[in-house]
């Protein structure tokens, strides 16, 4: 099992892909890398 889960821009809705470009005041993901770097990273939680 993975220890974490990365969330990519592109698991966004187009519309949430939107929104997270506007907020971070860029036209396009390759501009931040977001095309190829996660937006976040959940760690698994403890048990």
């Amino acid at each position: 099992m993975d220890d974490e889960l990365e969330v990519f821009l592109s698991d966004l809705t187009p519309e949430g892909q939107k929104k997270v470009l506007k907020f971070l005041g860029i036209k396009a993901a390759e501009e931040s890398n977001l095309d190829v770097f996660p937006l976040f990273v959940l760690p698994k939680p403890e048990e």
